[in-house]
């Protein structure tokens, strides 16, 4: 039980500092971003993250928390957890490139609806294959995370 407390310890303050550090970093880089970027250009990088993350929900469907809840399920047999996120894997890239295919073909129609202001091409055709590659990122996110992996979790996100 103590080993088990010492982990989940080393893990938290692991998560805990990369957060820190995160958030540190973004509001330290606000005076380059305005050296850089105008205020427009900064405010449709803003929009694009958006939309990414807007998105990625229906590229991902929710299967990165089954992967989460299902992994112990099949803990016996690394060959059921292989299948489990083989399928999971397949799934979201079938239904993510079905999605971004839809969207690159009918999003000049689609995203005027949302977001008037800001070009399809190149910006939200980007956004929406950012999304798209976004699922295997965190599918292995998903798989560090249960096999209790902080520092390596941490890296990657």
């Amino acid at each position: 039980m103590r080993k088990e407390a010492k982990e989940i310890s080393k893990n938290t303050a692991v998560y805990f500092a990369a957060n820190i550090i995160t958030k540190a970093a973004a509001f330290f880089l606000i005076p380059v971003y305005t050296i850089f970027f105008t205020p427009e250009e900064y405010g449709i990088l803003n929009l694009v993250q958006v939309t990414v993350s807007f998105i990625f929900i229906f590229y991902i469907l929710g299967l990165k928390a089954s992967i989460k809840r299902f992994y112990f399920d099949y803990s016996e047999g690394a060959e059921e957890q292989k299948k489990l996120i083989g399928i999971i894997t397949l799934f979201t890239f079938l239904v993510g490139l079905f999605f971004s295919i839809l969207l690159t073909i009918f999003g000049k129609q689609i995203f005027p609806f949302f977001l008037e202001d800001v070009p399809f091409w190149p910006y939200l055709f980007i956004a929406v294959w950012i999304a798209f590659f976004r699922i295997f990122h965190q599918i292995k996110l998903a798989i560090l995370q249960n096999k209790q992996k902080a520092f390596f979790y941490t890296l990657l996100d």
